[in-house]
């Protein structure tokens, strides 16, 4: 497993539009700190980035050591809307800045059962590309369980070119499990896997939608080891799951950026934290 690096770590918990570092010195301080690669969200390259600019960014990566693990250049992908699905039915823009990136991984939302048949056929353009299509694990759409994703990956068959990227915290917020058992269920399909962490908290200063309804959160750092985080993702059962599967992909950081506190020193924090878990 290799460690990288979301720019979801420059954006504030609900603000996703307005890193607070940008892309080069993102980059320099993944590269410094010993990320392998950095996930690339629409606040740092677009749909409508010029391709000139979009290649500079790729020389960036190249010349900090650094890949791009997953690419989401859609603002509506990321913010995980109603209409996120649309994104699907023109498929070639976001195709052409993952590969303009040097990504093999692109995000991608199914936000309904109808958008099945376009998530075909844009998984049918990205094979011919070198592409994969990456759907997340996440609250308020067809894939918030496990037993959702099977379902919906089997409507959508095809299963070398459109996966999941296993994210746990919004596992369990949707009330599922993400330990070993679960992981093996869905092995096959596991191309990417995010890490946050969060505590389901009916006081919690956040709340998201589910299909099940209403569920507050408190968010926390990953590998934080304050007692209210205990409550939290269990990082330990969710790295086991993983070894024993020997998923072999990239581990990125999706810790959003905690007001009082600089994107260095929460990239070093979980950077360290991480680290211990793969060992």
């Amino acid at each position: 497993m290799n460690l990288s690096l979301s720019a979801r770590i420059a954006e504030l918990e609900h603000v996703k539009d307005q890193p607070a570092v940008g892309f080069e010195e993102l980059a320099r301080l993944a590269s410094e700190i010993g990320y392998e690669a950095l996930c690339i969200r629409s606040a740092q390259v677009t749909l409508d980035t010029p391709d000139d600019d979009i290649e500079q960014a790729r020389q960036l990566l190249d010349h900090y050591g650094l890949q791009a693990s997953m690419v989401c250049p859609g603002p509506g992908v990321s913010a995980n809307t109603a209409d996120s699905g649309q994104a699907l039915r023109n498929i070639g823009r976001h195709l052409d800045v993952t590969e303009l990136l040097g990504s093999k991984l692109l995000r991608v939302s199914v936000m309904r059962k109808d958008d099945v048949i376009w998530a075909q056929r844009a998984a049918d353009q990205a094979r011919e590309r070198g592409i994969r299509l990456v759907q997340m694990t996440h609250t308020e759409c067809p894939f918030e369980t496990v037993d959702d994703c099977l379902e919906m990956l089997t409507r959508i068959d095809r299963p070398d070119d459109f996966g999941l990227c296993v994210e746990p915290a919004n596992l369990l917020v949707c009330g599922d499990d993400y330990g070993p058992d679960a992981l093996r269920r869905i092995s096959p399909h596991i191309f990417n896997v995010y890490v946050q962490n969060v505590r389901v908290d009916e006081t919690g200063s956040s709340s998201v939608v589910t299909n099940a309804g209403i569920v507050r959160y408190q968010r926390l750092i990953v590998g934080e080891e304050t007692p209210e985080a205990q409550a939290g993702v269990d990082f330990d059962r969710f790295f086991e799951g993983l070894k024993s599967i020997q998923y072999a992909g990239f581990v990125t950081c999706h810790q959003p950026l905690v007001e009082g506190t600089s994107v260095s020193e929460l990239a070093q924090f979980v950077y360290d934290r991480l680290t211990r878990s793969l060992g």
